[in-house]
């Protein structure tokens, strides 16, 4: 299976937290796609919030999805984030891996929704998903990564910040 993970981070060291988070998806899936790194403001978090540095990753991986969901989270907790029943929604955190979609599928369950209910309103999401795959289509819709960052760009653009760190 082909899957696209968003991976982001506002809190601590957030190039290192993205590399280290990077090295463990590699352990996951050698044949990884990267795109660059982005800097993008915050968005529907607590005011005072540190910028976000935010990529997106391309992985194969043929095993059940739900553990690869629990090995994101303990990955997550390992570095850091506070547990889940234990923090405010959108808060501060030093890694957060969300899986994007998973090939063409639609999923939705109480443990994953997929493709990412949010992804089309995420510019710190689109940017780099365009970067790497731009003829990605969005399962039931005929729109390509391309062409919802340029939807997303319209409608967001003034109001969400995403530029690509060089």
């Amino acid at each position: 299976m082909k899957i696209g993970v968003a991976l982001g981070s506002n809190l601590g060291n957030r190039r290192k937290q993205l590399d280290d988070a990077v090295d463990f998806l590699q352990r996951i899936s050698p044949r990884l796609t990267l795109s660059s790194y982005y800097v993008s403001q915050p968005v529907d978090c607590p005011p005072g919030g540190e910028y976000f540095y935010n990529a997106v990753a391309l992985v194969q991986f043929d095993g059940d999805l739900l553990e690869l969901l629990r090995r994101f989270q303990e990955f997550e907790l390992a570095q850091g984030r506070v547990a889940s029943a234990d923090r405010q929604p959108h808060s501060p955190r030093p890694i957060d891996l969300d899986i994007l979609y998973v090939d063409d599928a639609l999923i939705v369950s109480e443990a994953l929704t997929v493709p990412h209910p949010r992804l089309r309103e995420r510019l710190f999401v689109l940017e780099p998903l365009a970067e790497i795959a731009p003829d990605w289509v969005l399962p039931g819709t005929a729109l390509t990564a391309g062409e919802l960052l340029a939807q997303c760009r319209a409608q967001f653009g003034k109001k969400q910040v995403c530029l690509k760190i060089v």
